[in-house]
């Protein structure tokens, strides 16, 4: 099965989700749809934090994944749950 692409700012974006190796939560990478190169990570492991839920997992999205936001969320791929998780320095 071919992950999913979406359309970033830096261009075409596969999506791979894989387990953190601590705490086994999603991880959430974008790789060039191309090169297979890595273009950003948009999840952060925070396994101190309340379990996110089945399918979910926390998302940075502020500064260099600020710009990232909007198309992952316009790909219909995913969706902002409006809860929130503040982590302090991380």
């Amino acid at each position: 099965m071919q992950n999913p692409t979406v359309q970033t700012p830096f261009g075409l974006a596969e999506i791979v989700v894989r387990p953190y190796t601590r705490g086994g939560r999603p991880a959430v990478i974008l790789s060039d749809g191309n090169t297979g190169e890595p273009i950003a990570t948009l999840s952060v492991n925070l396994p101190s934090a309340p379990d996110p839920g089945k399918g979910c997992t926390y998302i940075k999205d502020y500064s260099e994944n600020a710009s990232l936001v909007h198309p992952m969320l316009e790909s219909g791929l995913f969706v902002d749950t409006g809860r929130r998780y503040r982590a302090g320095f991380v």
